[in-house]
């Protein structure tokens, strides 16, 4: 199902007008302005969530409180999630089980308060608001395999609450680790809090006119992921490096150095054969200005989210088709990029690769970095680790993850600015890539999420951030349960990216 035209034009004239404020935050714009991923964001990213507040494995229907006070969970009204402003809703994805164990389910009414405590500017029935419903339409909110997502920011200046209504208490009943019974409904809400004063234009259903330009290229990039980078504003025109080289076994080659400041809006590599042992055992290095250390250091088939063998998705940002993986994430340097492939595969391997550069005036002060992980196998006890606790300021983007499926049910937990105890905390491995149920048994693929392998024992998925993107100011660690507790012992193999103040 696509965007209605009609609905299109009145949020882009709309929006239009809001933008001339200035200083104005345009969420918006987030959704395909991949040049700001480049540059430090102000405020925090929180996850509201229905994780088992006691330690258990039961994270669903943890709500932040039932309104009226003092009214049951059959009978009362249910609070998700309640922020103070100025912030934005950036991601709601949700999903259910019924009393006859049908899932994914959803019932009830959607009540989104924006700035006004007394009246909801969002009243839609579940699961209708995930694709039918006002603005909230293909491709930013749609149904995936096992839950329920959108994507579609929803600002707000001083206030904002996220209630679910009318829900007849169909939901499945189950108790939780603190030994309260309640219902079967699955969430998790990512909200974006600004800067005290921070000038933000709140939703309307016909907003004024706004950020015409941002959700235009919104649409076609989400539309067809992957087929072309975005445009990043510099101080001349783009030029392509592209070439053919063979790596003989043990052989590295230096495939990209270019001076800077420039930005690589796009890297496109494929391996000739593009088999499991060769995706696997072909090294790639990223080095940004004078640093001696790598800020990339991955095989190629972890880098592009192809850990384990081919498998085709398109990504924003990320992805791999037909033998070749592609990266959109923008990687700028001040002074100087080398790209080195190295082959430890026991065999020849022919490598064609592009690279479009876009000179800058002056590079911004982030730069692109990896961290590929493999836990083979995965300590028992121990969160698996995604990301180590990294110091310095910039925003972490994302992972893609091969996982055993019985190792599911383990939450990601991301530690922000050393922060230990308000952290965000998930519902489950598959939540966390916006499947649900296991995904459903069906792999299949969104513009930033996916399960690409779902077999016996083995799920390959990509959770990609935009809009949603976690800031840090001075440390970030990203970590994964193997198993509700840690206690599924077999292989892990992660990879997250991240962009840091530091080369």
């Amino acid at each position: 199902m696509r965007w209605r035209l009609s609905t299109w034009f009145g949020l882009i004239v709309g929006l239009l007008a809001a933008s001339g404020a200035l200083g104005q935050v345009n969420i918006y714009a987030e959704l395909s302005d991949f040049g700001s991923l480049m540059r430090p964001k102000a405020g925090a990213c929180r996850l509201f969530a229905g994780t088992d507040p006691c330690g258990g494995n039961v994270d669903s229907g943890n709500f932040l409180r039932i309104e009226p006070d003092g009214a049951s969970y059959a009978e009362g009204d249910w609070v998700l999630a309640e922020m103070e402003g100025p912030g934005a809703i950036v991601c709601i994805w949700m999903t259910g089980k019924n009393a006859d164990g049908k899932s994914p389910f959803l019932r009830g009414r959607l009540l989104v308060y924006v700035d006004d405590r007394d009246k909801p500017l969002i009243d839609a029935k579940l699961p209708a608001f995930f694709g039918n419903y006002s603005l909230f339409l293909p491709p930013l909110t749609y149904h995936s395999n096992g839950g329920f997502v959108s994507y579609m920011p929803i600002p707000y200046s001083k206030y904002c609450k996220v209630v679910v209504t009318d829900h007849g208490d169909a939901y499945a009943h189950r108790v939780n680790g603190c030994g309260d019974e309640i219902p079967h409904l699955y969430y998790q809400i990512t909200c974006r809090s600004f800067p005290e004063g921070t000038d933000v234009l709140p939703f309307a259903h016909e907003p004024e006119p706004a950020a015409h330009n941002s959700l235009t290229d919104a649409l076609s990039l989400w539309e067809a992921p992957g087929k072309s980078a975005p445009q990043i504003r510099g101080r001349g025109a783009e030029e392509t490096r592209s070439d053919n080289v063979s790596l003989e076994p043990s052989e590295s080659v230096t495939v990209i150095d270019e001076a800077g400041p420039a930005v690589i809006t796009q890297l496109r590599i494929q391996l000739i054969p593009a088999m499991s042992a060769t995706l696997s055992n072909v090294h790639m290095e990223m080095y940004w200005d004078e640093a001696e250390q790598p800020a990339v250091s991955c095989s190629l088939g972890s880098f592009f989210g192809v850990p384990v063998r081919p498998a085709d998705f398109r990504g924003l940002t990320l992805g791999f088709v037909d033998g070749t993986g592609y990266c959109h994430f923008p990687l700028p340097f001040a002074k100087k990029a080398r790209v080195v492939l190295r082959n430890g595969s026991d065999r020849q391997v022919n490598v064609i690769y592009s690279a479009t550069l876009q000179p800058l005036r002056q590079a911004p002060p982030l730069r692109f970095h990896t961290y590929c992980s493999e836990e083979l196998p995965a300590a028992e006890g121990i969160d698996v680790t995604v990301l180590p606790e990294t110091a310095g300021r910039g925003h972490y983007l994302g992972c893609t993850a091969a996982v055993p499926r019985g190792g599911l049910e383990g939450n990601e937990r991301i530690y922000v600015d050393g922060d230990r105890e308000n952290f965000w905390e998930g519902t489950g491995t598959e939540d966390y890539f916006h499947g649900g149920w296991y995904f459903k048994g069906n792999a299949a693929g969104w513009p930033l999420h996916g399960c690409t392998i779902l077999e016996e024992d083995l799920v390959c998925a990509y959770r990609l951030h935009l809009a949603d993107l976690v800031p840090f100011a001075k440390s970030i660690e990203v970590r994964l349960q193997h198993g509700a507790h840690s206690d599924c012992c077999a292989d892990y193999r992660t990879v997250a990216y991240y962009y840091l103040d530091r080369p």
